[in-house]
């Protein structure tokens, strides 16, 4: 089963990055977007937020998380490979536990929302 979601993960990130790549117009935009992300701007953090969402969503099945999240539970539970990851994605957003701290506050806003 591991392998499978493994192959699905693999396969589904490769293409949606070949379909990206594909018109020079979204290149631009995601460039454009993650320069304003390096300065701190809101407008191009909410774009990257919700491709974040998108991609978690699409790739993991999961609703109203981010691969932050996802990165930051599974290294949580010690899942083989997340703890790499883990690393990376902490290394990205220069803070040692930027994934375990937006796992954390995903699961108090989902808790949050069951109350409703």
């Amino acid at each position: 089963m591991r392998i499978l979601k493994f192959l699905w993960l693999i396969s589904a990130y490769t293409f949606a990055l070949y379909l990206l790549a594909q018109h020079w117009v979204v290149i631009v935009f995601l460039l454009v977007t993650l320069i304003g992300l390096i300065r701190k701007e809101r407008y191009s953090m909410a774009v990257w937020y919700q491709i974040d969402e998108l991609a978690a969503a699409v790739f993991h099945f999961e609703q109203h998380r981010t691969i932050s999240g996802i990165v930051g539970e599974m290294a949580h539970y010690e899942r083989l490979g997340y703890g790499y990851l883990e690393l990376l994605v902490n290394a990205l957003f220069n803070d040692d536990l930027h994934c375990y701290n937006q796992y954390i506050k995903e699961m108090k806003i989902l808790k949050f929302r069951e109350t409703l």
